[in-house]
């Protein structure tokens, strides 16, 4: 599906899920705030592209988010739901409280960035 600005979301996905990785690296090495900041909020947007695409909608409130994810989930999904509150996690927790801990963003961008390629697949 493509956004309304014409990019296919499983591409602006993996471009989210790469600039989250890049940003959660950059974090590790210089310890700097924004880049944390930055890698939950790229997390965040990876899953919530991933989910659009599937969903063939823009989609404006969580509650259809974790709508879709339930249907994936019944498709052989399993992971998916986990992967979204993750990515939840990370919007909330993450960017506005700076909260998490460097080792549970690193392991939810992972988390995504299966999900994503799950959904590659399908």
């Amino acid at each position: 599906m493509t956004s309304r600005s014409g990019v296919d979301r499983l591409i602006l996905a993996e471009m989210f899920i790469n600039e989250a990785k890049t940003e959660i690296e950059n974090y590790r090495t210089t310890g700097n705030e924004v880049s944390y900041r930055q890698a939950c909020e790229k997390g965040w947007g990876a899953i919530a592209q991933a989910i659009m695409h599937v969903g063939q909608h823009d989609i404006y409130h969580h509650k259809e988010f974790s709508q879709v994810a339930s249907k994936l989930k019944e498709k052989g999904m399993i992971d998916i739901i986990d992967a979204l509150a993750a990515g939840d996690r990370m919007h909330s927790a993450g960017f506005y409280h700076g909260i998490l801990s460097e080792e549970t963003v690193a392991n939810a961008i992972e988390l995504i960035d299966a999900a994503i390629r799950q959904i590659k697949k399908l």
